[in-house]
């Protein structure tokens, strides 16, 4: 550091008259960018890049002076009179300026990573304030009047009044305290163990800069030997690499010291005509700014062009303006001389239907025979009414009864719906499939292929219309859940109906994993079963899947705050997970003793049972023999591939248009694989070449395939019309696989050794955003699955575009018109399948419902609430079920703050089964629960809703519980076996509880007591509290919720209901009650006199 010296300086940044020149406030260096950021006392903030001090940007973000700037891969964070974030363009991301921010001074970030800062000042309050959604998320009693913060091994805050305050960087409570000064401090840093700071003292009655900066050790708490600076020290910054610091005076004069060493100094000095208001250090340590009160910046560095960061991003700059060619316009210049611009995009001229709106009816036309018959008094024209319409009656305006029909062909939420009068899905109404849409083609990507996004109302996600993209059979999954992306897979494969007979039976199994990826395919299938074209979700196996160490470990999760990024490509993830899926589904089916596959699958496997189901339905059975080119020696390897990718041979050099591949040659080139590689020969004990080739043992009824398409060459193969091909043949003559297709398939139909393989299913990517990809699934509907009115009037393939289902043709389904449809995965199955394979499933394991057991390891039986069914209690169709479940929150609403200040909901929070209760509804254990199970859960939980789920700290954790705890797999295998089973279900507003359990009951299977007493002239659902103090004159729920009470109490309303309804005194008892909450604001009032009934009630049963 003997060498530093000014490289550059500017004086004018912001382009502003001498006069005029702010002051700089605050001076920063860029983390991730060669640049220098400015904030001036107008609150005014400007970027300056690399040793020139090039100008970049410049913009207004306060309305008084920047306090502090801080920079981060997102933008640039300053405090002033609000909170704000920019990106470095000057584009806010969004602002705080609230009642919470009164008179701020500094920011550092906290100790959980750069998504949050702590911010403080002369108020009384700190904030923490997450920068990825811009919101104040805690308020935390901070020191008072807080100048500085600086954050090392613990967050350090200098007060006004000299005081050094230590916090802890994950509690933000002060651990220690010390004073360093007895008046304000003016800066300090901290590097390693030890902290600098600077500051006033008093002297004589008057406060004057300490002519020494104090040092302090923060292991000990001790001060260490002072760094004299007679010149006044002001700033401080500690050299990030060195044990050096770099003392700043307001006059220029700055010390370069080793921390050390407090006798080695180096002084330079900075010309400034004003004094100095703000310096910084850059992030490598190599290069020094200096600031100004004349708003000059001074860069001063040990080399002509340092490096602000070690890692530093290239900035965006403005494209160059094309200056347009000049032409000679003369008379006789033809037009097209000029030219005109070729537009690839919609223009923005172009306004969709979306955003026209109807700003009222124009005014009617006068009838001609009242402007023939007028008589015209005093400028006021008089004349008989021709009567030919009603009072306050118009004509219809078609114009705008198109402009409406236009506005009503986007999704609407189902509350503004109802609000409207519109009906929504199947029902008569428009749909998705209703809008006009692009012509498919190379360039053009119709509207039903690009992304499709949840929206959020002030109702949650319970009331967006998912009727409006799907009127099929058949149900979508929403995607709003973290690694989303897999849910083209899943529907691809709940449509192998052996592999979902097969998970259906692995699910009805004793299977002891607590997390089953098979069990979760079973119950992702039966629900898809049970939904008939109703939305569905995939959390639980998603959840499942993200608690499994191997599926991270292979880069198969979305980030860890479950948002999707931006992804160039989903192809390569859904390949490896498609990979990685099948052998965990097969691995976990071997643990499971359940009955295996039988019949004749192949005639080289049927003297062998296998042991895992998985692997005989997609398995294939090779042998790989390995051969030394030098000694000949052989080794034999046996395996089981469940998945071939696809391996294209290498593109020719000498024709510009090389013939597309057969598809055949193709896959039995990727499923033989011979070729020679050097590796290591046991027997020459060294490096030789390798020869290998592959035996195929058997041809598996299902053949699943990644189709690897990496390159434009490779993506040609599938634009030809002869990619895919619809059906294929595969014989196995002499360990060897042969493939047709076409014309020569036709020609081997009657060959008993081909088999007959069907393209059922396509993952294909969607490129419509070069920046962000998506999943979709083509799927060849069973014949079994497919009504007799689709099966006759309807293609068979329909579009799985997440909850977006569509019935598609067959030429579109299997074509790949332009390069936004690219293919993933491909599943062929043999055409006589059912007869190649059956398989017997086992019986549903009734044991869990009437055994008693629980992972708690502190489990207190005096909490043991339940009384476990008696085998003699076999539940059945007549089986009523009273059920309440409580939740805790997982994560975190997310929201976004618009630039007219409104929020709007990113993503909602995420709830978790916390506690599920189950009761008898009949018979002599009428209202005893035989189920009341806590979930385990070991992700973290954000809030325990303890005021609505009476859960609290400890009662899902293993060690701490004296609960009865399950895995969620249990309990849910408890509630998917009393569904198929046939039991009713009773509780009060079930439709929410089942979604965040996911689970979907057939409606014949739902009594819910929310539905029972509503009105729908009201538009309101009652509160189970409510309903309870009126109907049933109790008051529940009143330091918090239990779901045994909840659940008894909607028992309770459903037998009032039958006793009203059989008295015929329904109807006046629902009036009565709506006018009852409509005057308590629908709350039971705080002292409620529930000795006599409802005047409706009384006069109803012949009450005095």
């Amino acid at each position: 550091m003997d060498e530093w010296r000014e490289i550059t300086r500017t004086g004018d940044p912001i382009g502003l008259p001498p006069a005029r020149k702010p002051a700089i406030s605050a001076l920063s260096f860029d983390v991730d960018h060669d640049l220098v950021w400015a904030g001036d006392e107008n609150g005014r903030l400007f970027s300056l890049y690399g040793p020139e001090l090039r100008k970049y940007t410049s913009f207004k973000a306060h309305s008084g002076s920047v306090k502090q700037l801080l920079s981060n891969e997102r933008g640039i964070i300053s405090v002033g009179d609000s909170i704000r974030m920019t990106n470095r363009r000057g584009m806010a991301r969004w602002t705080i300026n609230d009642d919470s921010v009164n008179d701020l001074q500094c920011m550092t970030y906290t100790g959980r990573g750069a998504s949050e800062i702590l911010v403080a000042g002369m108020q009384n309050d700190m904030l923490v304030v997450n920068i990825d959604r811009g919101t104040v998320i805690q308020k935390e009693p901070g020191p008072e009047q807080t100048a500085v913060m600086r954050r090392g091994r613990m967050i350090c805050a200098g007060s006004s009044t000299g005081e050094v305050s230590l916090l802890d960087p994950k509690t933000f409570k002060v651990q220690h305290r010390f004073a360093a000064h007895t008046g304000t401090i003016t800066d300090m840093d901290t590097q390693g163990n030890l902290l600098l700071t600077c500051g006033f003292s008093a002297r004589h009655g008057q406060y004057v800069l300490d002519p020494i900066v104090k040092v302090f050790d923060l292991r000990t708490m001790r001060p260490l030997v002072p760094i004299p600076f007679p010149a006044g020290p002001t700033f401080i910054r500690m050299h990030p690499k060195l044990p050096s610091a770099i003392i700043t005076a307001q006059m220029g004069q700055y010390h370069i010291t080793d921390v050390n060493n407090v006798s080695d100094l180096k002084l330079r000095q900075a010309t400034t005509a004003s004094f100095i208001s703000a310096v910084d250090l850059s992030p490598s340590g190599d290069a020094f700014a200096l600031a100004d009160a004349d708003g000059i910046v001074q860069l001063w560095g040990t080399s002509d062009e340092p490096s602000f960061s070690e890692f530093a991003s290239p900035v965006d700059w403005p494209d160059p303006v094309v200056p347009p060619p000049k032409v000679e316009f003369k008379e006789d210049t033809p037009l097209n001389m000029i030219g005109m611009p070729y537009y690839r995009e919609e223009l923005l001229s172009s306004w969709p239907a979306t955003m026209l709106f109807e700003v009222g009816n124009p005014s009617p036309q006068i009838d001609p025979e009242v402007l023939a018959t007028m008589k015209t008094v005093d400028f006021v024209g008089y004349a008989p009414n021709p009567r030919r319409k009603l009072r306050n009656q118009v004509e219809k305006n078609p114009d705008i009864e198109k402009m409406r029909g236009a506005n009503n062909r986007g999704p609407r939420f189902r509350s503004e719906r109802d609000k409207l009068g519109l009906s929504a899905g199947p029902d008569g109404s428009v749909t998705f499939e209703d809008m006009e849409d692009d012509v498919l083609g190379p360039s053009n990507v119709p509207r039903y292929y690009r992304k499709v996004e949840i929206q959020y109302s002030k109702f949650g996600i319970e009331d967006f219309d998912f009727g409006f993209y799907n009127k099929t059979a058949f149900a979508g999954l929403e995607t709003h859940i973290p690694n989303s992306y897999c849910n083209a897979l899943l529907q691809m494969y709940h449509f192998i109906p052996h592999l979902r007979r097969m998970s259906l039976a692995h699910m009805s199994s004793s299977c002891s994993r607590h997390k089953c990826m098979f069990c979760e395919l079973g119950f992702l299938s039966n629900m898809l079963q049970d939904a008939k074209g109703q939305n569905c979700h995939a959390s639980n196996f998603l959840r499942t899947l993200k608690s499994l160490k191997q599926a991270s470990a292979l880069g198969l999760l979305d980030g860890e705050d479950g948002i999707d990024g931006k992804i160039a490509s989903r192809a390569p993830t859904i390949q490896s997970f498609n990979r990685f899926f099948l052998d965990q589904i097969n691995m976990e089916g071997r643990e499971t003793d359940q009955q295996p596959v039988t019949g004749d699958v192949q005639a080289a496997v049927t003297a062998k049972v296998a042991t895992s189901i998985p692997a005989d339905l997609m398995g294939m059975n090779i042998t790989t023999l390995t051969r030394c080119t030098a000694c000949a020696s052989e080794s034999v390897k046996p395996s089981t591939n469940m998945v071939f990718d696809l391996v294209y041979p290498k593109p020719h050099t000498n024709r510009r248009e090389p013939p597309v591949p057969s598809f055949s040659s193709v896959l039995r080139a990727s499923i033989h694989r011979e070729g020679q590689t050097r590796a290591w020969c046991n027997n020459c004990r060294q490096y030789q070449l390798l020869g290998t080739r592959k035996l195929v043992r058997n041809l598996p009824p299902v053949l699943s395939l990644n189709a690897a398409v990496l390159t434009p060459d490779q993506w040609q193969c599938w634009a030809s019309k002869s990619w895919p091909p619809p059906r294929i043949g595969l014989s196995l003559i002499n360990n060897r696989v042969t493939c047709i297709h076409g014309r020569d398939l036709e020609k081997k139909t009657n060959d008993s050794r081909v088999h007959i393989y069907e393209l059922t299913s396509i993952v294909a990517e969607i490129r419509a955003d070069k920046n962000d990809t998506h999943l979709i699934a083509l799927v060849k509907i069973p014949a079994n699955d497919l009504s007799p009115e689709q099966a006759g009037n309807e293609s068979p393939w329909y579009l799985f575009n997440d909850f977006l289902v569509k019935n598609v043709s067959e030429e579109e389904a299997l074509s790949f018109p332009g390069a936004w449809k690219v293919p993933a995965v491909l599943c062929y199955q043999q055409v006589n399948v059912e007869e190649a394979i059956t398989l017997n499933l086992p019986k549903p394991d009734m044991g869990i419902l009437y055994q008693d057991y629980s992972i708690a390891a502190a489990r207190d039986f005096r909490n043991f609430t339940a009384e476990i069914l008696d085998p003699s209690e076999l539940p059945g169709p007549d089986f009523v079920a009273a059920i309440d479940a409580e939740f805790v929150a997982m994560q975190q609403e997310e929201t976004e703050v618009r630039s007219d200040g409104t929020k709007s909901t990113i993503r909602p929070s995420v709830l978790g089964l916390a506690r599920v209760s189950v009761l008898r509804g009949k018979g002599e254990k009428e209202a005893v629960p035989f189920i009341d199970d806590y979930i385990a859960t070991d992700e973290p939980v954000i809030d325990y809703l303890t005021e609505f789920s009476g859960i609290r700290h400890g009662d899902l954790d293993v060690g701490l519980s004296r609960h009865t705890l399950l895995p969620l797999k249990m309990a849910y295998k408890k509630l998917r076996l009393l569904v198929n089973l046939g039991c009713k279900f009773l509780g009060h507003g079930l439709a929410k509880d089942l979604r965040i359990i996911n689970i979907i009951i057939p409606k014949e299977q739902i009594i819910d007591t929310v539905d029972l007493f509503y009105l729908k002239s009201r538009h309101r659902k009652l509160s189970l509290r409510f309903l309870a103090w009126y109907i049933l004159h109790e008051e529940i729920q009143q330091d918090t919720h239990d779901s045994i009470e909840d659940a008894r109490t909607a028992l309770r309303l459903h037998q009032k209901y039958l006793e009203y309804e059989e008295a015929g005194v329904l109807e006046t008892i629902l009036h009565d009650l709506y006018n009852t909450g409509r005057r308590h604001n629908f709350r039971p009032p705080v002292k409620a006199e529930v000795e006599h009934a409802p005047p409706a009630i009384e006069a109803a049963f012949g009450g005095d």
